[in-house]
């Protein structure tokens, strides 16, 4: 599963395998840092979701049993 973030970074601020220098030199501009925020969020909120459906399936595999 590919999560936003990464497919917002590697899509929209760096093409193609950048070096560790040039990643630790770059700084983000308002627009990519609002962009990243957004997606970041979408994805704490996807998996908040996929644990809160996790914690129910294993209660509900509990109580049948």
């Amino acid at each position: 599963m590919t999560h936003q973030a990464e497919k917002y970074i590697s899509q929209t601020i760096f093409s193609g395998n950048p070096s560790v220098a040039v990643v630790e030199k770059y700084s983000l501009n308002q627009s990519e840092a609002s962009g990243l925020s957004r997606c970041l969020q979408n994805d704490a909120i996807s998996y908040l979701y996929s644990s809160i459906v996790s914690v129910g399936d294993a209660t509900s595999s509990i109580n049948k049993n």
